[in-house]
This record gives C-alpha cells, sequence and structure tokens, in this order.
C-alpha cells in the first residue's frame, strides 16, 4: 500500500543545530545524526519546512548527493513542501535532503540550514509451517534490506497477526504484543493460545513510522503495524488436536424384557478422541454412566479409552420399544463440530410369548457315577417369557430306571409329571445313574420348547467271577424277572456277598472312616451307605476309598455343606465283595 509521508523540520540558526528525528520507535539516542525517517518502495516522501526567522528557503546545494532530488524550484516561501516519489526500482536505497534559509529576504546569505535522510527498508517473511496446531508457536525468519543495525535504538520491523484484513489480533498471538526483528536477530517465535480458533490467519510485517494516513481500514494509521506501513504479509492455517470419537457400537438391545424394569448395556470403550483432548457425553431416552461412576442423564466430558455404559427402563406396556440415544460430540482439526451416536433398545415381551431365554445346565456330564446314583442340575431362573405368562415344564429321561423329575423354587417337591412355570421361578432337575456298570443315563429338562440335558454314565464294573454259571451266554440255570418282565437275574450276573455291615455318626462338615481286614489293595469290595438325610436340602454325603498297600485300607464317609456345627447323622453301611 503506497503511502505519503510529510515530516517536518526546522531550520536551525547555525546550520546544523539541535536536530529531532524519527526513523525508529521514540528513544533518547540514536545512531547516524542525519537519519530521519523509514519508507518502502512505491511512497511519496516529503518535508515540510519551517523557517523562525522568516525568511525564503533557499536550493539545495547543487552538488549535493539526493536520488532522488527533493522537488525544488527556486527559492521558496516558508511552509514550502519538497516532494519525491519513490521508485520500486532497487537502484538506491536512501537519500540525505540539505535545506537552507535566509534570515530575511533582502538577499543576506543564507544563515539557517537543516537536513533529512530518508531510508528505504524491505522485508519478507518466510515461515517454518504454514499449519501450526493451537497452543504451539508460530515460526519462521525475515530477509530484510536497509534496517540499521540495532545499537541502543529502537530499529525493528514489527509482526502483527490479523484475523481479517481490517482486524488484527490481540487475544491469541504473543499475548496480544508485537513481535519483533532486528537486522542481526531475523528469527521469530510467536507463541498461540490453547483456545485460538481454527481458521486462516495473516502475519505481516511493518516498519516503524510517526506520521503518515491512509482512510479506510481500521489501524491504518498505527505508528507500528498499520497497513500503510506493511512490507510483506503471508498466510497461515491454525488447528487444533481432534476432540470427537470414532464410531461406537452399544450393541442388541434387550427383548422379552419385564415391564418398568431397568435394563444395562455392555460398557463400551471410546476410542479415537485426541491426546489430553475431551468430549462431551449427552443422553436421551435413558441414563449412563462413565466408567465407574453413577448413571446420569446430564451431559460430561469423557476422554480416550474410557468406558461408557447406557441403562434403560423398559416400558410399562407390553410389546413396546423403549430407545436410548447416545451421542459424543468434539471437533475435528479444523474446528468442525463432529458428533458421533448410537442406540440402544429394550423391548417387553409380548403378552403370548411363552418361549423362555435359553438355559444352561453347569456341569452337564458326570462319569464314574454309582449304580443308581441321583444328580441333581444346579439351579436356573425362568427369563424370557411375556409377562404374566405361565408356560409348560416337563422332565424326561433316557436309559434304565432314570426317574427324570423336576421341581421349582423349595426343591422338595419333584414331579415327574409335566407341570407350569413363569418367570422368575428358580427350577431344577434330577435323575438317576443306570443300574448298570459303564452306561450312560440322561436327564433332559424343556421349558416352553426349550430344553437342556444332562449326562451321567456309571462307574466301569470291578474284576470278579461268575457265580453259577460260566461267562457268556446260557440257556440253562435259575433267572428272576420282575413283573415287568425285565430280567434282574441269570446265571451270567455277577453276585454279591455281604463281608460286614455297621454304622457311624457323621457330623456334618466332617468325616468318619470305615476300616476292615478284607479292605486291602486289589480286594473287590464296595461300600453301601444309607443316611437317611436325601430331604436335606443341599446336603453332600461322599464315600473314598482309600487303599494301604500291605495293609488294610478304609472308606472315608463325609458330610459337607454345613447346617449347624451340632447336626450329627447316623450312616449306616455295607461292606460288598462282587
Amino acid at each position: 500500500m503506497a503511502t505519503s509521508y510529510d515530516y517536518p523540520i526546522t531550520l536551525e540558526f547555525d546550520g546544523e543545530g539541535s536536530l529531532d528525528y524519527s526513523y525508529v520507535a521514540p528513544s533518547t539516542t540514536y545512531t547516524g545524526s542525519t537519519l530521519g525517517m523509514y519508507f518502502k518502495a512505491g511512497d511519496t516522501i516529503g518535508n515540510t519546512i519551517t523557517n523562525p526567522s522568516g525568511g525564503n528557503i533557499g536550493d539545495v546545494a547543487a552538488n549535493a548527493a539526493a536520488d532522488p532530488d527533493p522537488d525544488n524550484s527556486g527559492a521558496q516561501a516558508p511552509g514550502t513542501k519538497y516532494y519525491a516519489v519513490t521508485s520500486s526500482s532497487t537502484a538506491w536505497a536512501a537519500t540525505t535532503w540539505f535545506i537552507f534559509g535566509r534570515n530575511t529576504n533582502s538577499g543576506n546569505p543564507a544563515d539557517r540550514s537543516n537536513r533529512f535522510w530518508w531510508q528505504r527498508v524491505s522485508g519478507t517473511i518466510s515461515l517454518n509451517a504454514t499449519t501450526i496446531t493451537r497452543g504451539s508457536n508460530l515460526t519462521g525468519s525475515v530477509s530484510q534490506t536497509g534496517l540499521q543495525p540495532p545499537g541502543t535504538n529502537s530499529h525493528r520491523l514489527y509482526l502483527r497477526v490479523w484475523n481479517s484484513a481490517t482486524s488484527a489480533d490481540f487475544t491469541y498471538v504473543n499475548g496480544g504484543s508485537l513481535g519483533s526483528v532486528t537486522s542481526s536477530s531475523t528469527s521469530f517465535s510467536l507463541s498461540t493460545a490453547s483456545n485460538m480458533p481454527c481458521g486462516t490467519y495473516e502475519l505481516v510485517l511493518t516498519h516503524y513510522a510517526p506520521s503518515g494516513s491512509n482512510s479506510g481500514a481500521a489501524y491504518q494509521t498505527n505508528n507500528y503495524y498499520g497497513r500503510n506501513q506493511q512490507l510483506h504479509s503471508v498466510n497461515f492455517t491454525v488447528q487444533r488436536v481432534r476432540s470427537y470419537p470414532d464410531q461406537f457400537e452399544l450393541g442388541t438391545g434387550t427383548t422379552s424384557a419385564a415391564t418398568s424394569t431397568e435394563y444395562a448395556s455392555s460398557a463400551i470403550t471410546i476410542t479415537g478422541i485426541g491426546s489430553g483432548q475431551t468430549a462431551t457425553v449427552t443422553i436421551s431416552g435413558g441414563s449412563y454412566k462413565i466408567g465407574s461412576g453413577s448413571y446420569t442423564t446430564g451431559s460430561s466430558s469423557i476422554s480416550n479409552n474410557q468406558t461408557v455404559t447406557v441403562k434403560v427402563t423398559s416400558s410399562s406396556q407390553l410389546n413396546t420399544q423403549t430407545t436410548a440415544t447416545l451421542t459424543i460430540t468434539g471437533e475435528d482439526v479444523n474446528c468442525n463440530t463432529v458428533s458421533k451416536s448410537d442406540t440402544w433398545q429394550v423391548t417387553t415381551a409380548s403378552s403370548s410369548d411363552t418361549t423362555p431365554d435359553a438355559f444352561t445346565f453347569d456341569p452337564d456330564t458326570y462319569t464314574g457315577v454309582a449304580i443308581q446314583g441321583l444328580i441333581t442340575s444346579n439351579e436356573i431362573t425362568v427369563a424370557g417369557l411375556g409377562s404374566g405368562v405361565t408356560t409348560a415344564i416337563s422332565a424326561s429321561g433316557t436309559g434304565n430306571s432314570h426317574n427324570a423329575a423336576w421341581t421349582k423354587d423349595d426343591g422338595t417337591n419333584w414331579n415327574t409329571s409335566a407341570g407350569t412355570v413363569v418367570n422368575g421361578d428358580d427350577v431344577k432337575l434330577r435323575f438317576n445313574a443306570s443300574t448298570v456298570n459303564n452306561q450312560a443315563n440322561t436327564g433332559t429338562l424343556t421349558i416352553g420348547g426349550v430344553s437342556d440335558t444332562i449326562t451321567a454314565t456309571t462307574v466301569a464294573a470291578g474284576s470278579g467271577s461268575v457265580v453259577g454259571g460260566i461267562s457268556g451266554t446260557d440257556d440253562y440255570g435259575l433267572e428272576i424277572r420282575n413283573g415287568s418282565n425285565v430280567l434282574i437275574f441269570s446265571p451270567n450276573f455277577r453276585s454279591g456277598h455281604l463281608v460286614d455291615e455297621g454304622s457311624v455318626n457323621v457330623a456334618d462338615g466332617s468325616s468318619q472312616n470305615i476300616t476292615h481286614a478284607e479292605i486291602v489293595a486289589g480286594a473287590d469290595i464296595n461300600c453301601i451307605v444309607y443316611w437317611g438325610a436325601t430331604a436335606v436340602p443341599g446336603l453332600t454325603l461322599s464315600v473314598t476309598r482309600t487303599n494301604v498297600s500291605g495293609a488294610s485300607g478304609y472308606f472315608t464317609v463325609a458330610i459337607s455343606n454345613i447346617l449347624s456345627a451340632n447336626v450329627t447323622f447316623a450312616v449306616r453301611y455295607w461292606l460288598v465283595r462282587y
């Protein structure tokens, strides 16, 4: 922007008196007594001359080295302005004007004089990076010509960020202060605020000027960074660290839900938010919690790798869906708002929904079970039925003498026939293992068409001899059948012989040993017990054989799941050799 400068000077009586120059910001000391002011190529420069004696102003000395010369056409009246329009050419960089004056206009010689030195300055900005992250520094250097050494003076070129053609930034850059360079220190570093708005800005390089005017935009006449002193400018872009998350998935919702009941989603981990940044969490239709915090319906801040859990209260009406929408909002690198959302639904059951949720027995496989051993499942809870809906329940089995039955809630009333259950009923299954060694019986519980099965395999047969016949199949000898024509004894069946019988008293939570001389390693001795406590829920009876090489072994009878330290059970036993 071309500018006109008119700097006033006064002629001194002795021709070189006390001079006042303002080429730099006001200072008490100056380098170069004849330097007056900086300007740039294309500017119009000039001086208004005051002669205190009132006489005319004389010519510039004919041999003065002035390029360009001041516009002077002979003797002039006081107040004359001398002008010269500078060229964009670099053929010259400075000019000194010598001005003379007379005490009177009666022909006496010039007895007053002064001089003024105009210095042309130029400069260009080079940025290390034209895109920066807010909160970092804007760095670069200035290449200049014409700027005098700093010395003790304010010989500087000035840097100011503009956020538009007419507005300089006083908030976000360098704490609102000017940046500057000197002829001996041309690098600069300008800090930016962490909350600086994203966008494109202009960095402007200027020289100091005590005067000059230009109509129009604001700050045109500022002595330090006015647009009329602008030497060069460059644009740069300010960005920020991303603060919005990656897309997240809350997962599938809940179906067949009970009415007016709270349901929570699985916790999800939020990713994608930039280091040191936070995003804003909001929700509609439900509540949420961050990490292990409390559930809330208001807005919260969340950082990268934190977890979120959503909670929804189901409708009070059947077959009705309730939806919660979780939204997490942040900004991209250009400060544009970006939101990521997902929904989670809870749907209440239909009034005709008779199919429960799937259930699982654990364990579902038993091996080495005693002949006709009683298997009882873990307790499962019926869920997923329609509100107030009942559905059928039954127990079934495979194998011999399985006696499959079911019970609900109290575990005392075992049912072999079908019945009904509702949501919340606690159900168990039991059945007997096979009457034959190394055979599998199964028990199956079916609720509303949904089933699970337990398999129990009996122990392998021990070694022994055939009584009353030979191995294989025979067509002679004694056999016994029951009323259903099931064979219960034949010559090919192994027979048992009673070795001993007795009883021991076993306290709940303790054990007792059953000893006998016949219980030796290799001897096919089995222990049969009866404790009369099968009606007590939760108690477990175990019998363990211990062999002692070369000596008598023993059976250990133990009762667990302590009811009371004072409860004792009388356990009868029979020792049988096959």
